[in-house]
């Protein structure tokens, strides 16, 4: 029969006032009618309905690509590795308009973004 394959499975955890939401497999859209998804299987980032149909791949790079953030603006804040390290990218809800936010040999992750959407935070490997 062989060894089944396996699935990684990720959790995000979105602040919410005074709570914390879990949400399997990615983070909701600011509506709550979406999903963003970093696919660990094949480092790219998809976006789905709430309810899990109409699942699409929104990057297509040969990189890994994930700790997305879904700014209340209707963009996706992610990192990607297609450059060596890890960079800050932002990029329309569909996909397109991709903008890279970091340029540095540090590693650059973990991204969020300010509840108006203006800001981003992020964690980096590099000094400041």
């Amino acid at each position: 029969m062989g060894t089944p394959p396996v699935l990684r499975v990720g959790f995000a955890v979105e602040a919410r006032s005074d709570h914390f939401d879990r949400v399997p497999f990615g983070i909701r859209s600011p509506d709550g009618t979406r999903i963003a998804v970093a696919n660990l299987a094949d480092g790219q980032i998809w976006t789905m309905r709430a309810d899990g149909s109409a699942k699409r791949a929104i990057t297509t790079t040969h990189a890994e690509n994930g700790f997305s953030a879904w700014a209340p603006n209707d963009r996706i804040v992610f990192t990607s590795g297609t450059q060596g390290n890890h960079d800050i990218y932002v990029m329309d809800a569909d996909g397109s308009h991709v903008t890279r936010l970091t340029d540095d040999p540090a590693d650059d992750t973990v991204p969020d973004s300010s509840p108006g959407g203006r800001r981003i935070l992020f964690s980096s490997t590099g000094t400041p």
